[in-house]
């Protein structure tokens, strides 16, 4: 859900990264239509499963990470090892930024609704 929400913030604004010093946008709320958003998570699984199915089929080696992880440590040494990459002698860093670091509650003008109509549904996983 929350690459659905991030996704629907940089349509409104325009800002699909940001770096460091420069001007994060206002603070957006967007709307979710659970429609919408169940539809486009079965997309994204499908999406990502023909992907990894592809990519056992021809035997190519391979390693997931999600995107939210990758500044922690542990990501980056599993990312690291896997490429075969010698430990660096300082951390990665990046000069990109979170564009919100929000709670969902306080982006999502219609929370409320939204979680009632994940509740009993496989989508409830996604509540945070």
């Amino acid at each position: 859900m929350t690459i659905f929400v991030s996704k629907l913030v940089a349509e409104q604004t325009g800002r699909w990264e940001v770096y460091q010093g420069e001007k994060l946008p206002d603070k957006v709320r967007v709307n979710i239509d659970f429609e919408d958003l169940k539809n486009r998570i079965e997309y994204d699984d499908e999406y990502y499963l023909n992907i990894e199915t592809t990519l056992k089929k021809t035997n190519q080696i391979y390693h997931s990470v999600f995107y939210e992880s990758l500044k922690e440590s542990a990501t980056q040494l599993q990312l690291l090892n896997f490429l075969d990459q010698d430990l660096p002698n300082e951390n990665l860093t990046t000069n990109s930024v979170k564009v919100s670091k929000r709670k969902l509650e306080e982006i999502i003008s219609n929370y409320d609704e939204l979680t009632s109509a994940m509740k009993g549904t496989d989508l409830e996983q996604y509540l945070v």
